[in-house]
């Protein structure tokens, strides 16, 4: 074999699914030094994964493809659920997002909008690249890459990310126990072209002696996710006449199936690893988890777990922060995956019920519960994703005294919730009409709230705990402050960024009601909170996160 010189990176990634593919972008955006390599030879053309969730879109969002991702793709705003002649729906309308739907894309077009964005960020998937062998040390990784043809390279990484997939190479390297177990059942999937009175803006499913679930794609055709007894026989793919017998049998028996794409049965199962770091290596996406499709969780866990990670690499690799700044990712996220996937196996245990006693009890008991407000929003908010939060977090604090806590400041997001959005009217360039788009960059960035009733005091002193923060931190930490409807004329020696927030909608978002700030991670997670505002504090929770600036 042919071995090449020994390069230099700062982060290897493997794999160049959807996972792999928003690290390395967010790797690219925060100027990180990244390769990513895939041992296949070219994307997969398969649907595979459907679903993108509202969080997942709002990562879109900051990484610039959110638009173009919609247009690629088949808006569904609700699910129906048909069980024992009755109809239960979950709406996606009350969503707390600016996108109140599941976007439904096809993974290989998901991927292609991916790579397209990193490339557009000066990086490039390498294929026919398989990784044999790493070994890790106290400095960083030495890993192996075997090319197409035999050739030999040898790769000197920071870091190392595996993100490729459930029989991940990186995993069994490491010998990191994959724990869990193949459910019983065998499903079967079909990409078909569908004739169906059935509105097209809603995702279906029917409940009876066995399971179909109707997801609208593009240009008329739908995924068919299927499962009766029939479906155990294990005898390979199944045919397009069998998906339309058991549709017929469980589902609308008027639905006529044709020209079919893809066909398929598969095994699902529930398995992760008790650690998604060791040392310099970190595991994501299916590397670190599977579980059950109900839902649509799994790609979007993936993706945001490479959210989550990519802005502590940059920071460490910048010497901006200290590594223990890393062990936040297992402490974040592996409470996440573990919550996904007791979520997805109780879904999956009720859906493919055998017991037709409890089948006809669930059936009778499924449009009360689906009815009630609470159990729509958390509906809403476990499908979407947008209700993960990292409270229990070591990396977030706020600081606040209790009564004022009781008043009004609870109306806010706490330490470690997604910080939500909201109308906000940016005074410098370019204009913004939202704070998600204050939020879009690779930096923390600081609010500054002048309160309901502004006093040219209180944005005084705000503005000299902005200005102070802005020295010591500055290309790190991007600061806001947030006016009421017109700012006062008081002559503020202030060159940040103004933001006026007409009819206070924004401040009644944060619950500000009164002087406060609020420090929002490169994730969008509300880091650190503080009312009154008091720099101390503010200081000795950057001096957490941060080294030592001037």
């Amino acid at each position: 074999m042919n071995r090449g010189a020994e390069h230099h990176v700062d982060v290897l990634v493997v794999g160049a699914g959807p996972t792999g593919l928003v690290m390395a972008c967010e790797l690219a955006r925060h100027g990180v030094r990244c390769r990513i390599v895939d041992k296949a030879a070219v994307r997969s053309d398969k649907s595979k994964a459907l679903g993108v969730q509202a969080r997942t879109l709002e990562v879109f969002e900051s990484l610039g493809i959110v638009e173009k991702a919609i247009a690629a793709g088949h808006l569904a705003e609700g699910i129906n659920i048909y069980a024992g002649g009755k109809k239960a729906c979950l709406s996606l309308e009350g969503l707390e997002s600016p996108y109140p739907f599941v976007l439904i894309l096809e993974q290989s077009e998901t991927e292609q909008i991916l790579e397209d964005r990193l490339r557009a960020l000066g990086g490039t998937v390498e294929r026919q690249v398989d990784v044999p062998s790493f070994k890790q040390d106290g400095e960083g990784i030495t890993t192996t890459l075997l090319h197409a043809g035999g050739r030999e390279e040898t790769v000197r990484s920071g870091w190392l990310v595996g993100c490729d997939g459930a029989h991940s190479s990186i995993r069994h390297t490491l010998g990191v126990p994959f724990e869990g177990a193949p459910y019983p059942e065998e499903l079967w999937l079909a990409d078909v072209r569908m004739e169906s009175s059935l509105p097209r803006d809603q995702l279906h499913a029917f409940w009876g002696k066995g399971v179909v679930a109707l997801v609208p794609m593009r240009g008329g055709y739908h995924r068919i996710i299927a499962w009766s007894r029939e479906t155990n026989a294990g005898h390979g793919d199944p045919t397009l006449q069998e998906i339309q017998a058991i549709v017929h049998s469980v589902g609308p028996p008027w639905v006529v199936l044709s020209d079919p794409i893809w066909l398929a049965s598969f095994r699902i199962h529930r398995r992760m690893v008790q650690e998604m770091r060791q040392g310099r290596v970190f595991l994501a996406g299916d590397a670190a988890h599977i579980h059950s499709p109900i839902g649509g969780q799994g790609m979007n866990t993936g993706i945001q777990e490479a959210y989550n990670l990519a802005w502590k690499l940059a920071l460490v690799r910048g010497g901006h922060a200290g590594p223990a700044l890393l062990d936040s990712y297992q402490e974040e996220r592996h409470p996440v995956a573990a919550s996904v996937l007791r979520g997805t196996n109780f879904l999956t245990r009720l859906v493919l019920m055998h017991n037709p006693i409890l089948r006809a009890a669930r059936n009778l008991a499924l449009p009360f519960i689906m009815s009630r407000t609470s159990v729509q929003q958390q509906a809403r908010d476990m499908i979407s994703e947008i209700g993960i939060n990292y409270r229990r977090s070591p990396i977030v604090g706020e600081s606040w005294f209790p009564a004022d806590m009781e008043r009004d400041f609870s109306a806010g997001p706490t330490a470690g919730d997604r910080a939500p959005d909201a109308p906000a009217v940016g005074l410098s360039f370019p204009a913004t009409t939202r704070l998600f788009q204050l939020l879009r960059g690779t930096e923390h960035v600081l609010l500054l709230f002048g309160g309901a009733h502004s006093t040219a005091q209180g944005y005084r002193q705000l503005a000299e705990t902005g200005h102070k923060v802005q020295q010591r931190y500055s290309g790190l930490i991007t600061v806001h402050l947030v006016a009421g409807d017109t700012m006062p004329g008081i002559g503020l020696d202030w060159y940040g960024s103004v933001v006026l927030d007409k009819g206070l909608i924004l401040h009644r978002r944060y619950g500000a009601v009164s002087p406060c700030l609020y420090f929002i991670r490169p994730d969008g997670y509300v880091a650190y909170r503080n009312r009154p505002v008091q720099l101390e504090a503010v200081e000795n929770y950057l001096r957490r996160i941060f080294a030592r600036r001037s």
